[in-house]
Order: structure tokens, then C-alpha cells, then sequence
């Protein structure tokens, strides 16, 4: 059973059955189907062309109603404030009177909602808000300008009266009035706008649009040519309003596409000779021909795209996913299973994707566990306890070291040489990650030992840099500021190898120091290389002295060369200026607002390099101290 049904999902087999089922549908949408599209389009199409036109016409006619309603009571307001301190009974009903084609009704009515003065005296004193459709309109007391119904309702105080009300608020906000429409006036001047529409629309050549009354009677129609005219009775009028009917009959007798609607008391209907739709099926015949031609053709681009995508488009499929997979997409899944053999290759790519995620996981695991102890020792072997000497009360010092991997190549150090001084290392290995962590151990190491003799800042940095060289050090470099503050004094004597400018401020102003030493970064040269070098690419020593007050600032370039979305570097101007925008204290502070800056600056772009900060505000010397802990 499972080698028959294998036998059917062969690409051989699969073809042939879908060549077969493709062909014998081909054959019946053309037969079946094509006859009856046209037919079918031709009256839908003539049907919704006329519906969509007797639409219209019954929509701009209540649009024009609308705008009349809008019109007249604007006018009335106008007459009605100019005569409002000398109303009376007599020129209301004047107003009415003389436009009695077009308003029935005319009120007047008090801010507090009752009619004083009407056209009609039995409404004196009435109070609007006795009624459901009267109440609508104390809107107008409310801050509403205009308010209408636009359609023909019973009043509310006699229901057998059917009224179109419209109203005006008084420009003063003492009141409003209502002008009435009565259901006579209402179909005489909604006829009016309906009329003006059919005398000018039509529909292709012969066909066009009329308006009949109860009785049949035409009282609208294209230039008059059918005014008049009573229409037969197997012209199908609708019941109910807003009711549609749809036919083919004689119209003036000719054979027609016919559309009815009832609107208030007359019918509007819209008609097409089907003759001249006839001429237009012309056009439908050539869609027949066309649509032949399309499905002809479908039929061969199926038999291509059946080969194409059970076998082409198969194995680009495959291929597609291997060169995902190889280039390391480990989540794309093979999903090929329109035959027995692709299934089988996918099912196996996949197995074999699997079992390698699961080697790369545990392998991954394992390293982001190195990774992690990795850093606990980086950030163990540098100082972390502040203040680090609580019973010096000479200076303060803070430092702070922000990888941007797990673990970094950038460190800082400081440690008390004897009693009188402190000395203090920024350094930023080459690279990033587990080799320069490695190296900035060594290097930490070193120079804490070379600084041990009690030597000079350029002597330590010659001496590690020799250090350096004596072993393979993998084309690794470091550039390294150092510097040795008499606490006593206040002289702070440092040399640079290749490493940032130091920052200090002196007389509450802070500078770059504007040194010719920056040296040559250790690890690059051989002891013997590094004393040719001299002046600017010399590694030497400097000395600023330190008033009480006084502070300076070292850092990595992970600092000036920061760079947002924008590619820009934070740069040395801008780190001044943060220096000289901090609050001022000590720098447990100053360090973090540089920080801040910076990370404004770059607007959350990822960190691409170490930043690692160091500070120091010299205080003077103090009358009496104990002896510093070592660090």
C-alpha cells in the first residue's frame, strides 16, 4: 500500500494527472462558461450603469432641497434681526404669506424654548420641549447655528400635519426660529431640483432618464421629448421608497434596460435601448476572444510551471536554503515534500542542521561561560573599592572601565609607590576581546612590577616596552599613559607612549596638555628600535605641578572617538567642554556626567570601543595622615 501510494507522488505521475485535470477544465470554463460571463456582464454592467444614474439624480435633487432649506433660513434670519424690535402677528404672517409657494410656517421662539410669535396662532405659547420633534431644534439654544431635518415628518402637535423644518439661531443667543416646510411644498420643490436634473441626463446616445407621477404620468424627461405621455402598464414601479426594480420591457417602443425607484410621491426611471447596449457587445465579443486566447494559454503556462515547480523550482528551493544554511542562517528550515525524493533530501538537511545547532549551542554555551568568568577576573584585577586610600585626604581618585565586549583591552590602575606617591595608569591594548584582555593583564602586570624600583614615569614605560619584546606578543601594541603625583608637592611627572592627551584643570579651567612627548606605543619596537626614536616620537618624561583645587582627567579613545548614527567623533572639544559643564565635585561625579555626555551624544548607538576614565582632584597636603593601604 505505501509503495503504491509513493508510486502516485512520483514527478512523473504528479504531471500526467495534472496535465489531465488542467486539460478537461480548460475545455469546460470554455464551453460552460464563457456564454454565460457574457450575459451576464452585459446586464449587470447597463443594470449598474443605470442604478448608479437614478442614484444621482434622487441624491442631488435632496442635496438640492438641502441647500434650500440653508438658503431661506439664512435670508429669514436676516429680515427677522433687522425687524426684531417691532415683531408682531401681522408681518409674520406677511412673510409667509408672500412666499407661500416655498414656506408654510414661520415661528419665532424665546430663549427659554416657547413660540411667541407663528404663523399659525394655535402654536402661540407652545413649549418646544413638548414634543420629540420640536425638541430636536433646542440645539439652536446650545450654540448650534443651523439646524434641519431636510425631511418630511408628522409635528408633534398634530401628527396628521407633515412638515420639513429648518431654524436659525439669533445672532444675540436670545432665541431662534423655525421656518416650515409643508408635504405640498415639499414634493413641488424637491420635483423642481429632480426635473432639472432629468432634462439634462443621459445614458450613452438614446438612452436617458424621466420622472412619472402616480398615475404613470411623465411630468420629466430629457428636453420634454415624453412630458406628458402616460407610460404602459408592464413598466414594473416599485412599492415602497427607496425600493429598486430592475427589467427588460418597452420604452416608447423600444426594447429596454429598465431601472425603478420610487422618491416621496413620484418615480423616477432610468432606460437603455438594448440595441445600443447591443452595439457594445461588440466589444464583449472580442473579450470572448481574448478570454479564450488567455485561458489557451494559461493551460500551456500551467503544464510549464507544473515542471517548473515540482522539479526546477524544487531543487533552486533546496539550493536556496543550503547557500542560508552554509552562510550561517541555522533557522532556515527545508520544506520540499512534493515527491518521495525531495522529501527524503530535506528531512535529512534538516537532521543534519539540528544536530549541528546542537553542537554550536553547547560549544556556545561553554564559551559564554569562559566569557563570564573571563570578565569577573578583568573587573577583580582592577581597583573597584572607592574611595581606595580613605585615610589620604591629599586627593581624590575614581576611575571606570566600560567594554564594549564581554571583556575589554582598555584598563586603569593606580597604586601607592611609598607614602608621598601615587601612581596612576590609563592604557588601551590594540584589539578587543579575550586577546587583549589576556595582554592587558600582562601589561598591568609588568608595569606594576617596573614601577616597584621606584623609578621615573618615561623609565617604567622604556622598561615594559623591553619586557614586552622579549616575548612574541602577536603583533599586539598598547598605548599607555603613566604618571607619579608627589602628594607633598603636588608635581605630577608623567610620559605618554602614543596615548591621549591628559586633561587638567588649573585655575577652574580645564585644557589639554599641549605636550611635544606623546611617545611610541609599547610592544611595537625592540629596546634598541626605541632609542632611536626622539623628540615628539619620544617616550620622556613631563611634570606639571598641582595647586590645591587643581584636577586633571585621563582617558582611552574610546572617549574622543565615540560616534553617533551620524558618524560623527564626540572629539577633544566637546570633552572639554563636558569637563567644564560638570557640577564641579569630585570625580565620583565628574566621571559619570562625562559618560553622560557621550552617550547623548551617540543617541543609542552601539559602543564600538573600550571607554575607560580616569580622575583626579589634588587637595594638598595634609596636616596629619596615616599611612595609605595598598591597592
Amino acid at each position: 500500500m505505501q509503495k503504491k501510494s509513493d508510486e502516485n507522488r512520483k514527478i512523473s505521475t504528479i504531471i500526467r494527472k495534472w496535465l489531465l485535470v488542467v486539460m478537461l477544465s480548460a475545455f469546460l470554463v470554455l464551453f460552460i462558461g464563457l456564454s454565460v460571463v457574457q450575459a451576464l456582464y452585459q446586464r449587470f454592467y447597463y443594470y449598474s450603469l443605470l442604478t448608479g444614474q437614478v442614484e444621482d439624480v434622487i441624491k442631488n435633487g435632496n442635496d438640492g432641497f438641502t441647500q434650500f432649506l440653508s438658503e431661506w433660513t439664512g435670508l429669514f434670519k436676516e429680515r427677522l434681526e433687522q425687524k426684531m424690535d417691532s415683531l408682531n402677528y401681522a408681518w409674520v404672517l406677511e412673510q409667509v404669506e408672500g412666499n407661500k409657494n416655498y414656506i408654510s410656517e414661520l415661528n419665532i421662539v424665546d430663549a427659554n424654548g416657547i413660540i411667541i410669535y407663528s404663523s399659525n396662532p394655535d402654536y402661540l405659547g407652545f413649549d418646544m420641549r413638548a414634543g420629540e420633534q420640536s425638541s430636536a431644534f433646542l440645539c439652536l439654544l446650545d450654540g448650534t447655528d443651523y439646524y434641519s431635518q431636510e425631511k418630511i415628518e408628522s409635528i408633534s402637535y398634530d401628527e396628521s400635519i407633515r412638515m420639513a423644518y429648518a431654524g436659525r439661531a439669533f445672532s444675540n443667543g436670545k432665541g431662534f426660529f423655525q421656518i416650515g416646510v409643508s408635504k405640498e411644498n415639499y414634493d413641488t420643490i424637491l420635483n423642481e431640483y429632480h426635473v432639472n436634473e432629468v432634462n439634462f441626463r443621459h445614458v450613452g446616445l438614446d438612452g436617458s432618464f424621466l420622472i412619472c407621477d402616480k398615475r404613470r404620468t411623465v411630468i420629466a424627461s430629457l428636453q420634454n421629448q415624453y412630458d406628458g405621455q402616460v407610460l404602459d402598464s408592464t413598466i414594473l414601479l416599485p412599492q415602497k421608497e427607496g425600493e429598486y426594480r430592475r427589467f427588460q420591457t418597452k420604452m416608447f417602443g423600444r426594447s429596454c434596460y429598465v431601472v425603478s425607484t420610487k422618491s416621496d410621491d413620484c418615480y423616477i426611471i432610468g432606460f437603455l435601448p438594448i440595441e445600443e447596449a447591443a452595439r457594445f457587445g461588440q466589444i464583449d465579443k472580442l473579450m470572448i476572444i481574448i478570454m479564450i486566447v488567455v485561458i489557451l494559454l494559461c493551460v500551456f503556462k500551467i503544464l510549464s510551471m507544473l515542471l517548473s515547480d515540482r522539479v526546477i523550482k524544487s531543487i533552486e528551493r533546496i539550493n536556496t536554503s543550503v547557500e542560508k544554511i552554509t552562510g550561517g542562517d541555522l533557522e532556515e528550515k527545508l520544506a520540499v515534500n512534493n515527491s518521495v525524493e525531495f522529501e527524503k533530501l530535506s528531512v535529512g538537511i534538516n537532521s543534519m542542521v539540528d544536530r549541528l545547532k546542537t553542537m554550536i549551542a553547547q560549544e556556545k554555551a561553554r564559551i559564554e561561560a569562559e566569557l563570564t568568568h573571563a570578565k569577573n577576573i578583568q573587573k577583580a584585577a582592577l581597583p573597584s573599592v572607592f574611595p581606595p586610600f580613605p585615610n589620604r585626604t591629599e586627593f581624590d581618585i575614581y576611575a571606570t572601565m566600560d567594554a564594549a565586549r564581554e571583556v575589554g583591552g582598555d584598563f586603569y590602575d593606580f597604586f601607592m609607590m611609598d607614602d608621598d606617591h601615587l601612581a596612576m595608569v590609563v592604557a588601551d591594548v590594540s584589539g578587543k576581546g579575550i586577546p587583549a584582555a589576556l595582554f592587558m593583564m600582562v601589561c598591568k602586570t609588568l608595569i606594576r612590577s617596573r614601577a616597584a624600583a621606584g623609578r621615573s614615569p618615561a623609565d617604567i614605560l622604556i622598561r615594559t616596552n623591553a619586557a614586552l619584546a622579549e616575548n612574541d606578543n602577536e603583533d599586539m601594541f598598547v598605548t599607555v599613559w603613566l604618571g607619579i603625583l608627589t602628594i607633598s608637592t603636588g608635581e605630577l611627572t608623567f610620559a605618554s607612549a602614543g596615548h591621549e592627551r591628559l586633561a587638567v584643570c588649573q585655575d577652574g579651567s580645564w585644557h589639554l596638555m599641549d605636550t611635544k612627548h606623546n611617545g611610541v606605543a609599547l610592544g611595537l619596537f625592540s629596546p634598541e628600535e626605541l632609542d632611536e626614536f626622539s623628540g615628539e616620537d619620544g617616550i620622556v618624561d613631563d611634570t606639571i605641578v598641582l595647586k590645591p583645587g587643581d584636577a586633571v582627567f585621563q582617558y582611552t579613545d574610546g572617549v574622543t572617538e565615540a560616534n553617533g548614527r551620524e558618524k560623527k567623533l564626540f572629539g577633544e572639544k566637546r570633552l572639554l567642554e563636558a569637563l567644564a559643564d560638570s557640577p564641579g565635585a569630585g570625580p565620583e561625579s565628574l566621571l559619570p556626567f562625562v559618560r553622560g555626555r557621550i552617550d547623548e551624544f551617540v543617541s543609542g548607538a552601539p559602543q564600538f570601543d573600550d571607554i575607560t576614565m580616569l580622575g583626579l582632584i589634588y587637595k594638598g597636603k595634609s596636616d596629619s595622615h596615616a599611612s595609605s593601604d595598598g591597592n
